[in-house]
């Protein structure tokens, strides 16, 4: 098999992107495993263009992403070689089950990626467990093909979205409702991959099992017409008053819920909740 850019080989087919086919590779020179990726150039979406060049600014100011080796042509596509990772955040808390003091050291290493990410000017839009992959006990987003450069001369911009951007099961209440995606967002999708972590399912997952549309990205589709209404504030309060989550969970959603698209969120608000949480318990 042919050489992209006589350095890498294809191996086996992963599965497909937003964009296109995603290939396990081999660095023919070390041996070393790489993903690659392949999109249409030809495709009037150019998410992996657009992946390459965030991923690119990115490199060196964000540690926990993946690096880019290659971009370029191969026969008729635009092909990106980066980072190849086995594992998953979904399926490490599958096969692992880790207790709860686990999953919030995970919570918490997650929003300092986000923070690292937000803080150069870019929203990642499409925050769930399979975008956030371990290698060697450490932690990486990837995924950046929805990604969004939010910032422009210190002035925080977006617009209005006409569809569904993001993965409908874990996009916030905000974005449901057509709102820019922004920080704020991002970190609402957070706290629902760690809700889903913790209680093994989302109340808005219900309506999956009775739509066999629900991945439709119309606002007024019934399947998201549901789940906005389930991720509206007063259920989550509603899933508090009944302890379905945890108090510093009820807060971080509280507070994330009540700031403004373009606010810059307080990044360490989870680690003071926990904190306070359990200050509360050892004095009782």
């Amino acid at each position: 098999m042919e050489t992209i850019n006589n350095k890498f080989k294809i191996i086996s087919k992963i599965g497909y992107g937003k964009f296109g086919i995603v290939y396990k590779g081999i660095n023919i020179i070390d041996n070393t495993a790489v993903a690659i990726k392949f999109e249409s150039n030809k495709s009037p979406f150019m998410l992996l263009k657009r992946e390459t060049a965030i991923l690119s600014h990115l490199y060196r100011k964000v540690l926990n992403i993946p690096k880019i080796f290659y971009y370029g042509l191969f026969k008729g596509h635009l092909c990106t070689v980066m980072t190849y990772y086995t594992h998953n955040l979904g399926d490490f808390v599958e096969k692992k089950n880790p207790d709860e003091n686990i999953l919030y050291t995970l919570f918490q290493k997650c929003i300092c990626i986000l923070k690292e990410v937000h803080e150069n000017g870019v929203v990642h839009r499409d925050i769930k467990p399979q975008n956030f992959m371990i290698l060697n006990n450490e932690i990486y987003l990837i995924d950046f093909g929805l990604a969004l450069f939010y910032m422009n001369d210190d002035t925080h911009h977006s617009s209005r979205n006409n569809t569904i951007i993001g993965t409908p099961k874990y996009i916030s209440y905000y974005v449901h409702s057509g709102e820019p995606s922004s920080r704020r967002d991002d970190l609402i999708s957070i706290g629902y991959i760690f809700l889903y972590f913790l209680k093994g399912s989302l109340l808005w997952e219900v309506q999956d099992e009775i739509n066999t549309h629900h991945n439709e990205l119309s606002f007024e589709h019934p399947s998201n017409v549901f789940r906005k209404r389930m991720k509206s504030l007063e259920s989550v309060e509603n899933l508090y008053k009944t302890k379905f989550i945890s108090e510093e969970l009820y807060h971080f959603f509280q507070y994330c819920y009540s700031l403004e698209y373009d606010e810059k969120p307080d990044y360490d608000v989870l680690y003071e909740l926990r904190r306070l949480t359990d200050e509360t318990t050892n004095s009782n």
